[in-house]
Protein backbone atom coordinates (compact mmCIF):
# COMPACT_ATOMS: atom_id res chain seq x y z
CA UNK A 1 0.00 0.00 0.00
CA UNK A 2 1.04 3.39 -1.18
CA UNK A 3 2.52 5.61 1.95
CA UNK A 4 -0.01 8.58 2.61
CA UNK A 5 2.85 11.15 2.95
CA UNK A 6 4.14 9.56 -0.69
CA UNK A 7 0.55 10.70 -2.10
CA UNK A 8 0.94 14.51 -0.63
CA UNK A 9 4.56 14.66 -1.30
CA UNK A 10 4.35 17.39 -3.79
CA UNK A 11 1.57 19.17 -1.51
CA UNK A 12 3.60 18.95 1.63
CA UNK A 13 6.90 20.65 -0.19
CA UNK A 14 4.33 23.65 -1.09
CA UNK A 15 2.95 23.70 2.76
CA UNK A 16 6.18 23.45 4.25
CA UNK A 17 6.23 27.53 5.63
CA UNK A 18 2.86 27.06 6.75
CA UNK A 19 3.88 27.07 10.83
CA UNK A 20 0.51 28.57 12.13
CA UNK A 21 -2.37 27.04 13.62
CA UNK A 22 -5.25 25.86 11.05
CA UNK A 23 -9.34 25.60 13.25
CA UNK A 24 -11.71 23.25 11.22
CA UNK A 25 -15.61 22.22 11.35
CA UNK A 26 -17.60 20.20 8.62
CA UNK A 27 -20.68 20.91 7.61
CA UNK A 28 -22.80 18.29 5.41
CA UNK A 29 -21.08 15.10 7.08
CA UNK A 30 -23.93 12.42 6.40
CA UNK A 31 -21.18 9.74 8.37
CA UNK A 32 -23.68 6.93 6.11
CA UNK A 33 -23.96 7.25 2.61
CA UNK A 34 -26.08 4.45 0.93
CA UNK A 35 -28.18 3.25 -2.21
CA UNK A 36 -31.58 1.97 -0.97
CA UNK A 37 -34.44 1.17 -3.97
CA UNK A 38 -35.99 4.88 -3.58
CA UNK A 39 -32.78 6.54 -4.46
CA UNK A 40 -29.65 7.40 -1.66
CA UNK A 41 -30.56 7.67 2.14
CA UNK A 42 -29.49 11.64 1.73
CA UNK A 43 -30.16 14.53 -0.75
CA UNK A 44 -27.02 14.81 -2.47
CA UNK A 45 -27.86 16.88 -5.58
CA UNK A 46 -25.29 19.86 -5.38
CA UNK A 47 -24.24 19.19 -2.39
CA UNK A 48 -20.89 19.24 -0.75
CA UNK A 49 -19.43 18.00 1.78
CA UNK A 50 -17.22 20.91 3.60
CA UNK A 51 -14.22 20.67 5.87
CA UNK A 52 -12.25 23.89 6.80
CA UNK A 53 -12.58 27.12 8.84
CA UNK A 54 -10.29 30.22 10.30
CA UNK A 55 -6.15 29.77 10.07
CA UNK A 56 -3.51 32.33 11.70
CA UNK A 57 -0.40 32.64 10.39
CA UNK A 58 0.44 33.00 14.27
CA UNK A 59 0.39 30.03 17.15
CA UNK A 60 -1.41 32.72 19.49
CA UNK A 61 -4.73 32.51 19.98
CA UNK A 62 -7.07 34.81 17.87
CA UNK A 63 -8.61 37.65 20.18
CA UNK A 64 -11.87 37.72 18.90
CA UNK A 65 -12.96 40.45 21.41
CA UNK A 66 -13.73 43.28 18.69
CA UNK A 67 -15.56 40.93 16.25
CA UNK A 68 -17.68 40.17 19.48
CA UNK A 69 -18.79 43.91 19.96
CA UNK A 70 -19.07 45.02 16.47
CA UNK A 71 -21.81 41.87 15.88
CA UNK A 72 -22.84 43.10 19.44
CA UNK A 73 -22.56 39.32 20.81
CA UNK A 74 -22.34 39.84 24.55
CA UNK A 75 -20.01 37.26 26.44
CA UNK A 76 -21.99 35.55 28.16
CA UNK A 77 -23.48 33.67 24.88
CA UNK A 78 -21.97 30.61 24.75
CA UNK A 79 -21.00 30.15 21.04
CA UNK A 80 -21.30 32.02 18.01
CA UNK A 81 -22.90 29.94 15.83
CA UNK A 82 -23.74 30.05 11.73
CA UNK A 83 -27.68 30.76 12.90
CA UNK A 84 -26.83 34.45 14.17
CA UNK A 85 -25.23 35.05 10.91
CA UNK A 86 -27.74 33.17 8.59
CA UNK A 87 -31.03 34.77 10.59
CA UNK A 88 -33.39 31.94 8.75
CA UNK A 89 -32.73 33.17 5.47
CA UNK A 90 -31.73 30.31 3.59
CA UNK A 91 -31.51 31.41 0.14
CA UNK A 92 -27.61 32.28 -0.33
CA UNK A 93 -28.36 35.37 -2.39
CA UNK A 94 -31.26 36.76 0.39
CA UNK A 95 -28.34 35.65 3.37
CA UNK A 96 -25.76 38.17 1.23
CA UNK A 97 -28.18 40.93 2.65
CA UNK A 98 -27.09 40.81 6.15
CA UNK A 99 -25.18 42.97 7.84
CA UNK A 100 -23.44 40.14 9.93
CA UNK A 101 -21.47 38.86 6.84
CA UNK A 102 -20.19 42.23 6.35
CA UNK A 103 -18.69 42.66 9.50
CA UNK A 104 -17.26 39.16 9.73
CA UNK A 105 -15.55 39.48 6.31
CA UNK A 106 -14.28 43.15 7.21
CA UNK A 107 -12.55 41.75 10.63
CA UNK A 108 -11.10 39.17 8.62
CA UNK A 109 -9.55 41.22 5.76
CA UNK A 110 -8.42 43.60 8.48
CA UNK A 111 -5.61 41.31 9.72
CA UNK A 112 -3.05 39.87 7.39
CA UNK A 113 -2.27 37.31 9.71
CA UNK A 114 -5.62 35.64 9.24
CA UNK A 115 -6.85 33.32 6.32
CA UNK A 116 -9.71 30.73 5.34
CA UNK A 117 -9.00 27.42 4.04
CA UNK A 118 -11.25 24.60 3.09
CA UNK A 119 -12.09 21.53 1.29
CA UNK A 120 -14.83 20.69 -1.04
CA UNK A 121 -16.15 17.30 -1.99
CA UNK A 122 -19.20 17.10 -4.30
CA UNK A 123 -20.97 13.78 -3.45
CA UNK A 124 -21.90 13.07 -6.79
CA UNK A 125 -19.33 14.10 -8.25
CA UNK A 126 -17.11 11.56 -6.00
CA UNK A 127 -19.61 9.12 -6.33
CA UNK A 128 -18.84 8.90 -10.44
CA UNK A 129 -15.45 9.01 -10.37
CA UNK A 130 -14.78 5.03 -10.03
CA UNK A 131 -16.85 4.60 -13.23
CA UNK A 132 -14.68 6.74 -15.12
CA UNK A 133 -11.41 5.01 -13.42
CA UNK A 134 -12.19 2.08 -14.36
CA UNK A 135 -12.94 2.90 -17.72
CA UNK A 136 -9.59 4.73 -17.78
CA UNK A 137 -7.36 1.47 -16.05
CA UNK A 138 -6.94 -0.05 -19.65
CA UNK A 139 -5.28 3.54 -20.60
CA UNK A 140 -2.58 3.75 -17.67
CA UNK A 141 0.56 3.34 -19.42
CA UNK A 142 -0.64 4.31 -23.07
CA UNK A 143 1.36 6.95 -25.09
CA UNK A 144 -1.79 9.39 -25.56
CA UNK A 145 -1.96 10.71 -22.29
CA UNK A 146 -5.84 9.97 -22.44
CA UNK A 147 -5.56 9.77 -18.75
CA UNK A 148 -4.36 13.10 -18.11
CA UNK A 149 -7.89 14.50 -19.19
CA UNK A 150 -9.67 12.20 -15.85
CA UNK A 151 -11.29 15.45 -14.73
CA UNK A 152 -12.53 16.36 -18.00
CA UNK A 153 -14.22 13.15 -18.70
CA UNK A 154 -15.57 12.96 -15.09
CA UNK A 155 -17.35 16.11 -15.50
CA UNK A 156 -18.55 15.01 -18.86
CA UNK A 157 -20.62 12.22 -17.13
CA UNK A 158 -21.73 14.00 -14.46
CA UNK A 159 -23.39 15.97 -17.03
CA UNK A 160 -24.91 13.58 -18.44
CA UNK A 161 -26.59 12.42 -15.36
CA UNK A 162 -27.80 15.30 -13.21
CA UNK A 163 -31.00 15.88 -15.18
CA UNK A 164 -32.17 12.67 -14.41
CA UNK A 165 -29.92 12.00 -11.49
CA UNK A 166 -32.92 10.55 -9.15
CA UNK A 167 -33.47 8.23 -11.74
CA UNK A 168 -29.90 7.04 -12.23
CA UNK A 169 -28.60 6.63 -8.96
CA UNK A 170 -32.11 4.13 -8.76
CA UNK A 171 -30.54 2.47 -11.49
CA UNK A 172 -27.69 2.05 -9.19
CA UNK A 173 -29.05 0.61 -6.90
CA UNK A 174 -30.25 -2.56 -8.74
CA UNK A 175 -26.83 -3.55 -10.01
CA UNK A 176 -25.48 -3.44 -6.60
CA UNK A 177 -23.18 -0.09 -7.37
CA UNK A 178 -20.38 -0.06 -6.38
CA UNK A 179 -20.16 -4.06 -6.64
CA UNK A 180 -21.27 -5.08 -10.19
CA UNK A 181 -21.32 -8.20 -10.39
CA UNK A 182 -19.06 -10.02 -13.50
CA UNK A 183 -22.56 -10.96 -15.17
CA UNK A 184 -23.75 -7.67 -15.34
CA UNK A 185 -20.79 -5.85 -16.40
CA UNK A 186 -22.03 -5.63 -20.35
CA UNK A 187 -25.26 -4.06 -19.19
CA UNK A 188 -24.00 -1.49 -16.59
CA UNK A 189 -21.62 -0.53 -19.65
CA UNK A 190 -24.68 0.15 -21.64
CA UNK A 191 -26.59 2.13 -18.98
CA UNK A 192 -23.78 4.72 -18.77
CA UNK A 193 -23.76 5.05 -22.38
CA UNK A 194 -27.61 5.87 -22.83
CA UNK A 195 -26.79 8.85 -20.67
CA UNK A 196 -23.25 9.96 -21.89
CA UNK A 197 -24.73 9.49 -25.87
CA UNK A 198 -27.94 11.83 -24.80
CA UNK A 199 -25.69 14.10 -23.89
CA UNK A 200 -24.46 14.20 -27.49
CA UNK A 201 -27.84 15.69 -28.41
CA UNK A 202 -27.57 18.83 -26.92
CA UNK A 203 -25.52 22.12 -27.88
CA UNK A 204 -22.34 21.20 -26.43
CA UNK A 205 -19.29 23.43 -27.36
CA UNK A 206 -16.58 22.06 -29.11
CA UNK A 207 -14.66 21.03 -26.23
CA UNK A 208 -17.64 19.07 -24.47
CA UNK A 209 -17.88 17.75 -27.52
CA UNK A 210 -14.53 16.21 -28.24
CA UNK A 211 -14.83 15.34 -24.32
CA UNK A 212 -18.01 13.61 -24.68
CA UNK A 213 -17.24 11.27 -27.52
CA UNK A 214 -13.69 10.26 -26.16
CA UNK A 215 -15.80 9.29 -23.04
CA UNK A 216 -17.64 7.37 -25.30
CA UNK A 217 -15.19 5.49 -26.77
CA UNK A 218 -13.52 4.66 -23.25
CA UNK A 219 -17.00 3.80 -21.79
CA UNK A 220 -17.46 1.25 -25.17
CA UNK A 221 -14.69 -0.61 -24.63
CA UNK A 222 -15.36 -1.88 -20.82
CA UNK A 223 -18.05 -3.86 -22.87
CA UNK A 224 -15.35 -6.42 -23.42
CA UNK A 225 -13.99 -6.20 -19.71
CA UNK A 226 -14.40 -9.72 -17.94
CA UNK A 227 -14.28 -8.41 -14.45
CA UNK A 228 -13.83 -5.19 -12.48
CA UNK A 229 -11.40 -3.82 -10.71
CA UNK A 230 -12.41 -0.88 -8.83
CA UNK A 231 -16.13 -1.79 -8.90
CA UNK A 232 -15.99 -4.92 -7.65
CA UNK A 233 -15.44 -6.39 -4.06
CA UNK A 234 -17.17 -2.71 -2.43
CA UNK A 235 -19.76 -3.29 -0.31
CA UNK A 236 -22.90 -3.03 -2.40
CA UNK A 237 -24.89 -0.15 -2.09
CA UNK A 238 -22.14 1.74 0.40
CA UNK A 239 -21.54 5.36 -1.65
CA UNK A 240 -18.93 7.11 0.86
CA UNK A 241 -17.20 6.55 3.49
CA UNK A 242 -13.99 8.74 2.73
CA UNK A 243 -14.20 11.32 5.28
CA UNK A 244 -11.33 10.52 7.73
CA UNK A 245 -9.41 10.00 4.11
CA UNK A 246 -10.08 14.05 3.93
CA UNK A 247 -9.33 14.40 7.07
CA UNK A 248 -5.66 13.03 6.30
CA UNK A 249 -4.82 14.69 3.77
CA UNK A 250 -4.88 18.47 6.30
CA UNK A 251 -2.86 16.43 8.86
CA UNK A 252 -0.09 15.45 6.04
CA UNK A 253 -0.29 18.28 4.00
CA UNK A 254 0.16 20.99 6.33
CA UNK A 255 2.52 18.98 8.63
CA UNK A 256 4.52 22.47 10.06
CA UNK A 257 0.95 23.92 11.28
CA UNK A 258 -1.27 22.85 14.16
CA UNK A 259 -4.31 21.41 13.13
CA UNK A 260 -8.02 21.82 15.97
CA UNK A 261 -10.43 19.63 14.60
CA UNK A 262 -14.39 19.62 15.97
CA UNK A 263 -15.08 16.72 17.58
CA UNK A 264 -16.14 13.68 15.55
CA UNK A 265 -15.77 10.55 17.67
CA UNK A 266 -15.44 8.19 14.13
CA UNK A 267 -12.71 10.14 12.44
CA UNK A 268 -10.51 10.24 15.22
CA UNK A 269 -11.22 7.01 16.20
CA UNK A 270 -9.95 6.51 12.41
CA UNK A 271 -7.03 8.76 11.96
CA UNK A 272 -4.50 6.99 13.31
CA UNK A 273 -4.47 4.44 10.76
CA UNK A 274 -3.77 6.86 8.32
CA UNK A 275 -1.78 9.64 9.81
CA UNK A 276 1.66 7.63 10.31
CA UNK A 277 1.68 9.20 14.01
CA UNK A 278 1.48 12.35 13.01
CA UNK A 279 0.93 14.57 16.64
CA UNK A 280 0.25 17.98 15.28
CA UNK A 281 -3.47 17.74 15.66
CA UNK A 282 -6.11 17.53 18.22
CA UNK A 283 -10.05 17.45 18.76
CA UNK A 284 -11.91 19.53 20.58
CA UNK A 285 -15.27 20.75 21.03
CA UNK A 286 -16.82 23.84 19.72
CA UNK A 287 -18.28 24.99 22.95
CA UNK A 288 -14.57 25.25 24.25
CA UNK A 289 -12.88 27.48 21.04
CA UNK A 290 -14.16 29.85 19.43
CA UNK A 291 -11.96 29.53 16.47
CA UNK A 292 -13.63 26.50 15.80
CA UNK A 293 -17.50 28.44 16.13
CA UNK A 294 -15.85 31.03 13.48
CA UNK A 295 -14.90 28.20 11.37
CA UNK A 296 -18.65 26.55 11.26
CA UNK A 297 -19.92 30.04 10.05
CA UNK A 298 -17.28 29.73 7.02
CA UNK A 299 -17.87 26.46 6.16
CA UNK A 300 -21.66 27.59 6.49
CA UNK A 301 -21.03 30.37 4.02
CA UNK A 302 -18.79 28.48 1.56
CA UNK A 303 -21.53 25.12 1.66
CA UNK A 304 -23.99 28.22 0.58
CA UNK A 305 -22.12 29.40 -2.02
CA UNK A 306 -21.62 26.33 -3.90
CA UNK A 307 -24.72 24.95 -3.77
CA UNK A 308 -26.23 28.46 -5.00
CA UNK A 309 -23.49 27.96 -7.68
CA UNK A 310 -24.16 24.48 -8.62
CA UNK A 311 -27.79 24.70 -8.40
CA UNK A 312 -27.85 27.96 -11.07
CA UNK A 313 -27.25 28.01 -14.84
CA UNK A 314 -24.88 31.27 -15.84
CA UNK A 315 -27.68 33.17 -17.21
CA UNK A 316 -29.60 32.43 -14.03
CA UNK A 317 -26.38 33.64 -12.02
CA UNK A 318 -25.44 36.49 -14.10
CA UNK A 319 -29.24 38.11 -13.99
CA UNK A 320 -29.46 38.13 -10.11
CA UNK A 321 -25.87 39.62 -9.89
CA UNK A 322 -26.10 42.75 -12.04
CA UNK A 323 -29.72 42.99 -9.79
CA UNK A 324 -27.98 43.09 -6.21
CA UNK A 325 -27.65 45.52 -3.71
CA UNK A 326 -24.81 47.13 -2.82
CA UNK A 327 -24.33 44.99 0.52
CA UNK A 328 -24.82 41.86 -1.34
CA UNK A 329 -22.15 42.63 -3.86
CA UNK A 330 -19.88 44.02 -0.92
CA UNK A 331 -20.45 41.09 0.93
CA UNK A 332 -19.40 38.92 -2.21
CA UNK A 333 -16.11 40.68 -3.28
CA UNK A 334 -14.82 40.64 1.25
CA UNK A 335 -15.61 36.98 0.64
CA UNK A 336 -13.26 36.91 -2.45
CA UNK A 337 -10.72 39.08 -1.00
CA UNK A 338 -10.45 36.67 1.63
CA UNK A 339 -9.99 33.72 -0.31
CA UNK A 340 -7.46 35.46 -2.71
CA UNK A 341 -5.49 37.17 -0.01
CA UNK A 342 -5.59 33.34 1.79
CA UNK A 343 -4.53 31.81 -1.71
CA UNK A 344 -1.75 33.89 -2.02
CA UNK A 345 -0.23 32.52 0.96
CA UNK A 346 -0.59 29.05 0.23
CA UNK A 347 -2.56 27.35 -2.82
CA UNK A 348 -3.10 24.10 -0.65
CA UNK A 349 -5.79 25.85 1.21
CA UNK A 350 -8.40 25.51 -1.32
CA UNK A 351 -8.81 21.52 -2.23
CA UNK A 352 -11.84 20.74 -4.89
CA UNK A 353 -13.72 17.82 -5.68
CA UNK A 354 -16.09 19.36 -7.96
CA UNK A 355 -17.29 19.05 -11.65
CA UNK A 356 -15.57 21.94 -13.96
CA UNK A 357 -18.57 23.57 -14.19
CA UNK A 358 -18.99 24.21 -10.59
CA UNK A 359 -15.49 26.18 -10.58
CA UNK A 360 -16.48 27.84 -14.36
CA UNK A 361 -19.63 29.54 -12.89
CA UNK A 362 -17.82 30.57 -9.35
CA UNK A 363 -15.15 32.17 -11.98
CA UNK A 364 -18.36 34.06 -13.57
CA UNK A 365 -19.35 35.08 -10.01
CA UNK A 366 -16.06 36.10 -9.28
CA UNK A 367 -15.65 38.22 -12.50
CA UNK A 368 -18.90 40.08 -12.58
CA UNK A 369 -19.02 40.84 -8.99
CA UNK A 370 -15.42 42.07 -8.54
CA UNK A 371 -14.59 43.44 -11.95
Amino acid sequence: MMDMNDIFSEQQKLCKNIKGILYYDETNNFRQLYLTENGANNEIENINFILGGIGSLSREPIDYSTLRSELKIQNSEAEIKFSYFERKRTDFIEMLKLQQWNILFKWINANDNLFIHFSSMNYVFYILTDIVDEALKRYMNDASDICAYHLELKSVLYEAVKPNLDVFIKQLYSFGFPDINTKDIRNFVELVLVYVEQRQCEALTEVDNMFTKLLLRIIKAMRNDEEFVLLSDNEKHKLFNAYTYLYSREILVFKEAYLIFDHETKVKSELKLQVNKQSNYEFKDSKDDVSIQISDVIVGFVSKLITYVESNNEDDIYQELITMTSMQKENLQLFFKIENHSNDICKCFFNHIQPISSREKMELLYSTCCS
